[in-house]
């Protein structure tokens, strides 16, 4: 592989990973927003959104799991400081600057542990992805910078 391929690839990643960690972090402040709120208003929003699903025909078996979602609200600082370190490596990267992918790689640690603690029945293909985008950053930022 060329090197200017290689860096086409990671420049593509770099910018794939910035707009998708933004959105990300506008979720986790989200999350951050909800936890403030009392614990009932929460709960009548989940059984409003039940019924909302409902009427637009939706499998009314659909339950909430609330212990995942209070696990995802407790979870939003450490998500998004996660977030905070991975644009960071993305940063360093597209600077061409190799102690970056280090950032990228804890941050991909952290998401996959957070993954696990959050979702814990379905965690595995949330870690499967932390481990393939962190091997295309190794993969692709060893060829671009080297």
């Amino acid at each position: 592989m060329s090197d200017n391929n290689a860096k086409t690839w990671i420049t593509t990643l770099c910018i794939f990973s910035l707009v998708a960690t933004g959105l990300t972090m506008v979720y986790d402040f989200m999350l951050l927003l909800i936890k403030s709120a009392p614990t009932d208003v929460l709960q009548q929003a989940m059984q409003q959104s039940q019924e909302n699903m409902k009427q637009f025909g939706m499998n009314g078996d659909y339950e909430i799991d609330f212990g995942m979602l209070y696990r995802m609200i407790d979870n939003a600082p450490f998500h998004l400081l996660f977030n905070i370190i991975e644009i960071i490596g993305i940063l360093l990267i597209m600077k061409k600057i190799r102690n970056g992918l280090h950032f990228y790689i804890a941050s991909q640690i952290g998401f996959a542990y957070l993954a696990f603690v959050t979702f814990q029945q379905n965690a595995t293909l949330q870690i499967l992805f932390c481990i393939i985008w962190a091997w295309l950053y190794w993969h692709y930022t060893k060829r671009a910078l080297s």
